[in-house]
């Protein structure tokens, strides 16, 4: 499985137990769709490798408790601790033309509410613990900026744009 054809699930954010088990936090608005998983691949020496879950129970809210097949000590758990999850593109369900997935957005235009076209997607950070994370980092001209992710709210697929709202107002700015 190719790293472009899947998208980050969360990672493997601490041990569990001494018997191999380990916490899965997953990153995501609906951590529940993924409660249910048989496998998925975690990225080693930058490659994504299966693994099959033997068992799996709600941890948190966003954490999944997780026994992989061949994983049964604490030591072998460890080779595996703060691995980045991935599943395939193709699971994640369809979303209407107004709604995206971050990673889909990538090159697509950024256009203002209130500006117009103000320049194209590079990427969209969501790394816990980074400053910038939440951000959405675009090119304008020579330069490059960020803005919240949460201003972004529809996109065209077909035109490859996404638009920003974004009022002074909303600031107290006017």
């Amino acid at each position: 499985m190719k790293k472009e054809d899947c998208f980050e699930l969360g990672i493997i954010s601490r041990l569990f137990s001494f018997k191999g088990e380990v916490i899965l936090f997953i990153d995501s608005d609906q951590p529940e769709k993924y409660h249910k998983l048989d496998s998925l691949f975690l990225e080693i020496n930058k490659q994504l490798i299966p693994f099959f879950i033997t068992k799996s129970s709600v941890n948190k809210a966003k954490e999944l408790r997780i026994r992989f097949e061949g994983v049964d000590t604490e030591e072998q758990a460890s080779r595996i601790l703060k691995k980045k999850a991935y599943l395939p593109i193709e699971v994640l369900p369809e979303l209407d033309n107004k709604h995206f997935y971050y990673h889909e957005i990538e090159g697509f235009e950024l256009v203002d509410s209130e500006k117009g076209n103000i320049g194209s997607i590079i990427t969209v950070l969501d790394n816990p613990g980074n400053m910038l994370s939440g951000s959405c980092i675009y090119q304008r001209d020579r330069s490059v900026d960020s803005i919240k992710r949460s201003y972004l709210y529809k996109s065209r697929q077909r035109q490859k744009t996404v638009f920003r709202y974004y009022s002074r107002r909303a600031f107290g700015y006017i």
